[in-house]
């Protein structure tokens, strides 16, 4: 297991101080025209995932101390699909945007 950096030990520490939560999000909604094609959209965050080392980094903790471990790429991302009406849809970004991040 590979030592946490300076700066993740800090959310690390600040996580265990203060618990979950909604901090370090940064949400953002984007409004589409047209056909979605969900299979190229799960495609392509898988291959962000893929690449990206950070997003599958997660801090367990060895012997009282955390350590970062990086989990392997998903063979398929999965996205989830949520129904709500124009009237619900700010409350429904609100939930998504406070929904706490767990490091």
């Amino acid at each position: 297991m590979i030592p946490l950096s300076y700066a993740q030990e800090r959310l690390w520490f600040l996580r265990e101080l203060e618990g979950p939560g909604s901090a370090y999000h940064v949400p953002m909604a984007l409004r589409l025209r047209g056909r979605l094609d969900r299979a190229a959209l799960a495609a392509a965050l898988g291959d962000v995932l893929a690449r990206h080392e950070a997003l599958r980094t997660v801090f367990p903790t060895r012997d009282g101390q955390p350590v970062q471990q990086v989990l392997p790429a998903p063979a398929r991302f999965q996205l989830t699909r949520t129904e709500v009406t124009e009237a619900e849809l700010p409350g429904a970004l609100a939930s998504a945007a406070a929904r706490p991040f767990d490091l």
